[in-house]
């Protein structure tokens, strides 16, 4: 840390005579040269408290000298833990004061106390900020003694909050469901959690709450779903995925407003592991599990379906988000099975034609993906084979430079989430871990 340096040899004596400071102005530790603290209420540099001795002779230099270890700090909420050893200070202390900068250089101010002193291993105190999100802060622990006079600092530690914050769970965990967004609304429909389900919660982002709505008539997993003229659709999947028949071309529509489900002409290619995206009141279903390459558009006006030109890789477990009338396809698993993909294709329904785009930097099966401010972010998804390797890799691509960028990491790596965007943030919503725990967390993403 740069400090101003005092070079007068009176004042490095006066460092432990409480009687010699020279009333120096002060409004941090930094304003004082080492071994004085600045008392915060009458803004001076003062002796630190208990430095008694023959200075010139080195008796009691540790109390000068002693500072806590450098604080590690981790995201809570809004604000942050900080979390500290005592290191070689000097017992006397009344405390520990915690302080904090906008910059490495400071002023470092004074955030809270810690009492009494505690020689343990370990001290924590919690800024309860708000912290701005994606700013650098830094954090310095010292020794203090009552009418605010804090010792020397530990070295500073820096830390971003982080873009990403936790959001009511959903009431079931679950992976493989799929999501739909209405008037400021998240549905998360249908999954896995040992069997195929039928539920259905809706996310409601402004109260941070989560509902039960009317179940879907057909369980599934693995499926699509997107939102066409304020009905929720939800499209193939997987019907018994402990052996059976394992793919489904059922169709079946949600009203919102009458919480009411109701039948559909079913897709002409029965497949699970699909993606589904919307462009100008048509739904469209892509790849999934067979016929990989295969995208078929429903007309809900007309209750009819159209083949339309196929993707050029064939895959499934991918997932699609739309910017500007396109159709961005990412990630999945080649037809085979066994490669995972970092692909990306862009489907223009006006053209009936697809163009190949810069690949992902992080090749990976079932992501999740939403857009926010014309910016499609693939979130979580799995690394490994059948499933496994689930990560909390966030990536940010933009369709106008063609170009990807790597973003905060998700607190919790996620398989098989769901996500979307309401109001200029990304939510992530369930999955499963690698330990192949259900999740029912959601984390806010604010670019």
């Amino acid at each position: 840390m740069v400090r101003r340096l005092f070079v007068a040899a009176a004042l490095a004596a006066a460092a432990c005579n409480p009687d010699l400071p020279a009333k120096l102005p002060c409004s941090t530790n930094d304003n004082c040269p080492s071994g004085l603290g600045c008392n915060l209420s009458a803004q001076i540099c003062v002796a630190l408290p208990g430095c008694g001795g023959d200075f010139a002779n080195g008796s009691n230099y540790g109390c000068l000298s002693g500072s806590p270890t450098a604080p590690s700090v981790s995201l809570n909420g809004s604000g942050a833990n900080i979390t500290w050893d005592p290191g070689n200070t000097f017992n006397n202390a009344s405390g520990f004061a915690v302080l904090r900068a906008d910059s490495p250089t400071g002023p470092f101010a004074v955030i809270g106390t810690v009492t009494p002193y505690s020689a343990q291993p370990q001290s924590t105190f919690t800024d309860p900020g708000p912290l701005a999100v994606g700013k650098t802060y830094w954090y310095e622990v010292a020794t203090s003694w009552p009418d605010n006079v804090v010792g020397p600092p530990s070295p500073a530690t820096s830390f971003v909050d982080s873009h990403w914050s936790p959001r009511a769970s959903m009431s079931s965990g679950r992976y493989g469901f799929a999501t739909a967004v209405f008037n400021g609304v998240i549905y998360a429909v249908g999954g896995y959690h040992d069997t195929a389900l039928t539920t259905v919660e809706a996310y409601d982002p402004a109260a941070d709450a989560w509902t039960t709505k009317a179940s879907m008539p057909t369980a599934r997993t693995y499926l699509a779903a997107g939102a066409v003229n304020g009905i929720v659709y939800a499209v193939g999947g997987g019907c018994n995925c402990n052996g059976g028949p394992a793919n489904t071309g059922a169709l079946e529509a949600y009203d919102p407003v009458a919480n009411t489900w109701f039948s559909k002409l079913p897709m002409p290619t029965s497949r699970s592991n699909l993606a589904a995206a919307v462009v100008s009141g048509t739904l469209y279903a892509i790849g999934g599990s067979p016929g990989g390459s295969t995208v078929e558009a429903y007309d809900p006006t007309s209750n009819t379906w159209t083949t339309k030109a196929p993707m050029p890789t064939a895959r499934f477990d991918l997932a699609a988000e739309v910017v500007n009338g396109i159709i961005y396809v990412v990630g999945g698993v080649g037809s085979g099975g066994a490669t995972r993909l970092a692909t990306v294709e862009a489907y223009d329904p006006a053209s009936n034609s697809w163009t190949t785009k810069t690949p992902m930097p992080t090749a990976r099966q079932g992501p999740a993906v939403g857009v926010v401010g014309g910016i499609l972010y693939a979130v979580g998804g799995t690394t490994g084979t059948s499933g496994s390797g689930a990560n909390a890799v966030v990536e940010a691509y933009d369709p106008v430079a063609n170009s990807w960028s790597a973003k905060d990491p998700m607190s919790t790596a996620r398989a098989f989430p769901g996500a979307a965007a309401v109001n200029g943030s990304l939510f992530a919503i369930g999955g499963h871990d690698n330990a192949g725990i259900y999740l029912f967390s959601v984390e806010e993403f604010a670019p």
